[in-house]
């Protein structure tokens, strides 16, 4: 689903919203910069009774915040709050999802992933809804989305992201 939170005329960044890419690729070309994502916890969640990965209600989930921001400016792009199977995911893709400063996006792609996104609808019950509030140093919410993210044809991430108004300004840069 994705929910603008103010109107937008920026081609760029409606590509955004509808490509099949991933948010990491297209981002760094929006930007121009490399992102990095910056962690604000991983931590061990189990599977909600309405199971949206499908592993079983109660198995073990690992939930995820982390922000992405430009690695040379350091502005924060897209807030993104996940949920997702471990025990989906290879070895290499566990391993840097743990330790490095990588996106999901990158990480999936460089080890060969196959990905695909199902947007979740305004039905969704509030399983994608946002966590926390976007402090005034990241900046303000300019729309949000949520979907299953199916790797190898799996749903193993449920996503939800916060697009920041920092996009706005790359966007108009270019």
């Amino acid at each position: 689903m994705i929910t603008p939170a103010t109107p937008s005329s920026s081609a760029a960044l409606q590509r955004l919203l509808d490509a099949a890419d991933t948010v990491t690729h297209i981002l760094e070309a929006l930007t121009g910069e490399q992102l990095v994502a910056d962690v604000v916890y991983q931590r061990p969640a189990t599977a909600p009774p309405d199971d949206p990965l499908g592993v079983g209600a109660g198995r073990p989930l690992t939930e995820r915040l982390a922000v992405l921001r430009g690695r040379r400016s350091g502005r924060a792009f897209v807030r993104a709050r996940s949920l997702f199977s471990r025990e989906r995911l290879l070895e290499p893709v566990r391993l840097r999802l743990a330790r490095s400063t990588d996106p999901i996006g990158r990480i999936l792609t460089e080890q060969g992933a196959s990905v695909r996104r199902e947007p979740l609808g305004p039905d969704d019950g509030g399983r994608g809804r946002s966590v926390g509030a976007v402090t005034e140093a990241e900046g303000q919410v300019v729309w949000s989305r949520s979907y299953l993210l199916l790797v190898d044809d799996r749903p193993t991430f449920l996503v939800h992201e916060d697009f920041l108004d920092s996009l706005l300004a790359a966007d108009l840069g270019r």
